[in-house]
């Protein structure tokens, strides 16, 4: 690393006598590590997220919630976030005062978060990062292994490189019954209840300590929208599903926005004391050793 401000991120994650692999590109501020990596996200993907991810209510929710459950599991914290999209949680984290270095498949991805000021941006996935064993403090997975055929692989490898007590942070979406045209379009082979991700988790060798529901306040909408598109049996194109993602996750309208954060902000409340039962995502903790 010839990046000040990556390295001593990378310091923070006990990573300071290790040699990344590939190269660093001073003119993105990206090290690029793999640009081959099979992924299911569409290609338009970061362009549409990354449009709104700055001012949506989705996103400063989730955002929001990961870091306050990172703050009661992971107290070094420091974290590597795996699939980190555009860099929106770990620009968010990093903001907070945390050390995060970040592995996005998606070249244009990895080359935004770098942009967006997280100093350790990696073109790659995890296991091409060849990072030492039992040496990171924690990883977040943050609406990724939905995206993974088989997502074993990826939590093996992140089991391998935590250490004995590191943190596993997770969000994924909920219920198979709200799959719908975006999900066939994001790329994702299957939503989740709580139950069936701490059974995948604990199938690679974790300890869930901590699983939440969020976004409860969306799930009627949700579920009426769904019931209408399946009723209408319409088929969208890529450009339509994209342009109302868009608008559901930044309603252009700025008092339907005001009217959802206020909503979340009752369940940011209720959070910090309790999880919830139901949700349009879950979240989850895990543990190596359960600790």
């Amino acid at each position: 690393m010839t990046n000040p401000a990556a390295e001593e991120v990378l310091n923070r994650l006990g990573l300071g006598r290790w040699a990344p692999p590939g190269h660093f590109d001073e003119t993105t501020g990206t090290w690029f590590v793999d640009r081959n990596v099979p992924n299911s996200f569409p290609d338009a993907g970061i362009d549409v997220f990354r449009d709104v991810d700055g001012h949506s209510f989705w996103f400063d929710h989730r955002n929001t919630v990961i870091a306050s459950m990172l703050a009661r599991h992971a107290p070094s914290h420091a974290m590597l976030e795996v699939g980190s999209g555009s860099g929106v949680v770990a620009e968010h984290l990093t903001d907070q005062g945390w050390a995060v270095a970040c592995v996005e498949p998606v070249a244009a991805g990895a080359v935004t978060a770098a942009r967006r000021g997280v100093p350790a941006s990696f073109c790659g996935d995890l296991a091409s990062l060849k990072l030492p064993d039992g040496s990171l403090p924690a990883i977040g997975a943050f609406d990724v292994i939905e995206h993974l055929e088989d997502p074993l692989p990826l939590l093996a490898e992140a089991r391998r490189a935590l250490r004995p007590d590191g943190v596993l942070a997770i969000t994924v979406p909920a219920y198979q019954w709200l799959w719908s045209d975006f999900d066939t379009w994001n790329g994702h082979f299957r939503r989740y209840t709580l139950a069936s991700l701490k059974e995948e988790v604990e199938a690679a060798g974790f300890v869930s300590v901590a699983g939440t529901y969020l976004f409860s306040p969306l799930v009627l909408p949700a579920a009426a929208s769904r019931l209408l598109l399946n009723r209408s049996k319409g088929h969208r194109s890529a450009d339509e599903i994209e342009a109302q993602t868009a608008s559901d996750l930044s309603p252009p309208n700025p008092t339907v926005d005001r009217l959802v954060r206020s909503i979340l902000a009752a369940e940011t409340h209720w959070l910090r004391r309790r999880p919830l039962w139901f949700g349009t995502s879950v979240g989850l903790i895990a543990t190596a050793d359960g600790s």
